[in-house]
């Protein structure tokens, strides 16, 4: 029972501290930019980066609690209500909500003075921890300018009332700018060949507070959602008949801004490559320097093979108007057939044949060996033993 009655006791003073305690501030006091937040009872804001006029945003309220609890806490956060403002919630109640390790109670707000007062209080605490995440806070960019974030710490104490540290604010500021709509990338004009695949185009928009995005062709919606800053939108155009197409871009963002970039699409009718008739040739095996080139024209090449027979000995991309060149100096003795097959980024083919005669070198004849030297030589023999005997008998 006399726990019970601790507790109670305990909570009626955070209640009468929270509510009661806390002062009224009006006015803003001071603005120092950046100070750092280096001991237990400093309480900062973070940071929400620049800031455009009818944006809403969220800033996060930590507190160092150092070694202890954090039970209760009061505070007063002042701002310029010419540049920003709390956003209000039902019977214009702030919003505000505790953060997932944090804890809140009640709070007030006076946008017209830029008066913000915030409590809370937890029985059993919350910590240690050097950065306690106590709150969220909802606010809007309404102004431009540089506007001063005043915190003021009306209370901060343990479970036993105690005071953590040296309970200051850190103070900090926003910093509001005119509004601007989204840049979007300019994007050329596409030309393609009906049939070709791998067109799209690729938009890059960026915005302080990007929402959503809407693409058009030729007046009609065809896609529409969300985008993300700096985050390519994208959609392919393949499949369309030859024909021109206007592609719009319309995005907007959450402040109302809006902008619209547009491309124009070409499509044209699908025509096969043209490609030069190689003459065929001929040469005798172990000549060099024997080669075979062919020039092939497209408004949008793509790959080419050469094969020989049923075996494709080369293959790669192609340019317009460029040579494609292949040696056939290795061929063996023999008639070969050399086929060329040149291919468009819509799939439409052109081919040539060459034929290709490789003739063996002449025969020389060699000289005289051993046993046609055996033979004149008998023959030689011969003749002059059967002179002798005729001259003999005479």
């Amino acid at each position: 029972m006399r726990k019970k009655h601790t507790l109670l006791v305990i909570n009626i003073f955070f209640v009468f501290l929270l509510f009661f305690a806390i002062p009224k501030i009006n006015s803003i006091n001071s603005l120092n930019m950046i100070n750092t937040a280096d001991g237990p009872g400093d309480v900062w804001m973070s940071d929400p980066g620049d800031l455009e006029i009818g944006e809403e945003f969220t800033t996060n309220l930590y507190t160092n609690t150092g070694d202890d609890l954090c039970a209760a806490y009061g505070l007063t956060i002042q701002f310029d209500p010419t540049i920003v403002q709390v956003k209000l919630i039902q019977n214009d109640l702030p919003d505000v909500e505790a953060s997932p390790d944090g804890f809140y109670a009640a709070g007030n707000v006076d946008n017209s003075i830029g008066n913000l007062r915030v409590s809370g209080f937890d029985a059993q605490g919350k910590g240690p921890n050097p950065e306690l995440h106590l709150l969220i806070i909802s606010w809007i960019c309404i102004g431009e300018g540089q506007c001063p974030i005043d915190i003021t710490v009306d209370s901060l104490v343990t479970p036993s009332t105690a005071t953590i540290g040296t309970p200051e604010g850190v103070n900090s500021s926003f910093i509001g700018s005119e509004s601007t709509a989204p840049i979007i990338s300019s994007i050329d004009a596409i030309t393609y060949e009906e049939g070709a695949t791998g067109n799209f185009i690729s938009w890059s928009v960026t915005d302080a507070s990007p929402d959503n995005y809407t693409i058009k062709r030729n007046g009609t919606p065809i896609e529409n959602g969300s985008y993300s800053s700096s985050e390519a939108i994208t959609i392919n155009i393949d499949g369309l008949t030859t024909n021109s197409y206007l592609y719009l871009l319309e995005v907007d963002d959450e402040v109302g801004n809006s902008n619209s970039d547009s491309v124009s699409v070409n499509v044209l009718p699908s025509v096969d490559p043209i490609i030069s008739n190689s003459p065929n040739i001929s040469f005798e095996l172990g000549e060099t320097n024997n080669i075979i080139t062919w020039t092939a024209t497209d408004l949008y090449p793509d790959d080419y093979t050469i094969s020989r027979g049923n075996t494709i000995v080369s293959s790669g991309s192609w340019t317009s108007g460029n040579a494609i060149i292949y040696n056939v100096d290795s061929l063996s003795v023999g008639i070969h057939t050399i086929v060329i097959e040149v291919t468009d980024e819509a799939g439409n083919t052109v081919s040539d044949i060459v034929i290709v005669e490789v003739t063996a070198p002449p025969e020389v004849n060699s000289a005289p060996g051993y046993d046609v030297f055996i033979l004149v030589l008998s023959i030689g023999i011969t003749i002059l033993g059967i002179l002798y005997f005729k001259r003999k008998r005479f």
